[in-house]
């Protein structure tokens, strides 16, 4: 028996020898990355067999894209243009579509939504998923202008609803703007469907004393503009009269596409001496887009007067008097004794309730102790309005006032004050205790000065 072992058993088959140690770990882990590979990668061949290319799909017409402006012509400069975007297709998108940085030399561009406006359309009996961009233009000069080609980035959900990507370039666009004649000689102007100005003072202009502030609010509307192509209100200086503007508010407002801007306007005027002071007129000139011509909003000139102020000469004419001649002469002396008498009389009562000087002081260190800088500059306007003045001296303004003392500091600490107060800074740094222990020296000079009126004449028109 040929196949028996010599001790008479039979040969027994040993088991294959799995690896051990290190070198068998690295293999197995090489073995299974391997296969994973090769998984994955058939994976990959069969989702990219199967799913559309975008370019496929937009070549077929399933995505389209269009772009227009909105006036296309008869456009002025400075007025709103409207570039749309619009993305459809007769699937549905996976996700927002997305625009590329918009930029037109010698025009404002403005993306006031941010978002697309989503809608929907039947074509042919198919529903079309829309989306719209948006986008204001704003010519500041004449002459031609284009806009460039704009990168739509695009995401479709395709028949398996796998995400579908892409992007298209828009078409570059030209457009013209013009300066209509009638607007050529115009330094300043805006093209505009619509405009409005509110003017509003918050108090009377007339019995104002030296110290008082008045404020005057401009509310500027218009339609489909932005708020900060609307043009600022001039403020020219009134001499008597210091002006502090504040820095303006800008509001814009969009609704359905309806697009409206304001501009809001705020200015201190703040009386320096007594008078009668005039604010001049304003002009705003705009190009009416709906009807096409020019036209103009006039705010008339405005009169701050002081109680002490002279009203102006308003004597009728002559021909009024002819044949009156002795009538008219009793009425204007009557008159003149008249009014002699009120001015003595209101001068008597108001001196017999003025303070003295170095009270009204103390109540200014009062007042900037507590931090209620508008107050102390009031009550400083009124020490002032104690002052001794010869006969022939023309008013004084508070800064020439405090120019004539020797406290070089003082004038300094008088400017913060009232750069603090009416410039709306409220960063400004004052020193109060500076100026409080300088106000309270001037409070000690003046306790033992008795008050004297004011005899400066009236005169009319004072400067």
């Amino acid at each position: 028996m040929n196949n028996l072992a010599p001790t008479g058993r039979l040969p027994i088959t040993q088991p294959p020898r799995i690896a051990t140690g290190a070198s068998g770990l690295i293999a197995m882990m090489l073995t299974a990355l391997l296969l994973s590979t090769t998984a994955r990668a058939s994976d990959d061949e069969a989702t990219h067999a199967s799913a559309p290319d975008f370019a496929q799909l937009y070549q077929q017409g399933h995505v389209q894209l269009r772009r227009w402006i909105d006036p296309a012509d008869r456009i002025a400069v400075s007025q709103q243009l409207t570039l749309t975007i619009e993305i459809s297709t007769n699937r549905w998108f996976a996700g927002g579509t997305r625009i590329g940085t918009i930029e037109v030399d010698g025009a404002v561009v403005l993306q006031r939504e941010k978002f697309a406006v989503n809608s929907s359309r039947q074509v042919d009996g198919a529903s079309w998923a829309v989306q719209q961009w948006a986008i204001t233009l704003y010519p500041q000069r004449e002459g031609r202008f284009q806009v460039p080609a704009i990168a739509v980035n695009i995401s479709i959900a395709g028949e398996n609803q796998q995400r579908i990507e892409g992007v298209i370039q828009t078409q570059p666009l030209n457009f013209l703007a013009v300066t209509p004649d009638a607007m050529a000689d115009r330094a300043a102007w805006i093209a505009v469907p619509s405009l409005s100005i509110d003017d509003r003072f918050d108090r009377e202009l007339s019995d104002l004393q030296p110290g008082d502030a008045v404020r005057r609010t401009l509310r500027i509307r218009a339609e489909d503009t932005a708020a900060m192509m609307l043009l600022p209100a001039s403020t020219l200086r009134v001499e008597g009269v210091a002006n502090y503007p504040r820095a303006p508010r800008l509001t814009d407002r969009v609704n359905r596409g309806e697009y409206l801007a304001e501009r809001v306007e705020t200015i201190d005027y703040l009386i320096e001496r007594d008078g009668r002071f005039e604010v001049p007129a304003l002009s705003f000139y705009w190009w009416n887009t709906q009807r096409g011509q020019a036209e103009r909003i006039e705010l008339p000139a405005q009169h701050l007067q002081t109680g002490t102020a002279a009203s102006p000469d308003t004597s009728p004419p002559d021909a009024l008097f002819r044949g009156y001649a002795l009538p008219a002469a009793t009425l204007a002396i009557l008159a003149l004794i008249t009014s002699i008498v009120i001015i003595l009389y209101r001068r008597y009562r108001r001196a017999a309730r003025r303070p003295s000087r170095a009270r009204l002081l103390r109540q200014c260190v009062n007042a900037c102790r507590a931090e209620d800088y508008r107050l102390a500059t009031r009550l400083l306007y009124h020490w002032l309005d104690h002052a001794d003045q010869g006969p022939y001296e023309v008013p004084r303004t508070l800064r020439s006032q405090l120019q004539q003392c020797s406290s070089r500091e003082l004038q300094a600490l008088f400017e913060q004050l009232m750069t603090r107060t009416f410039a709306d800074q409220n960063n400004t740094e004052f020193d109060a205790p500076s100026f409080i222990h300088l106000l309270s020296k001037h409070v000690a000079k003046d306790s033992h000065r008795p008050w004297q009126p004011s005899r400066s004449p009236l005169t009319l028109n004072p400067r």
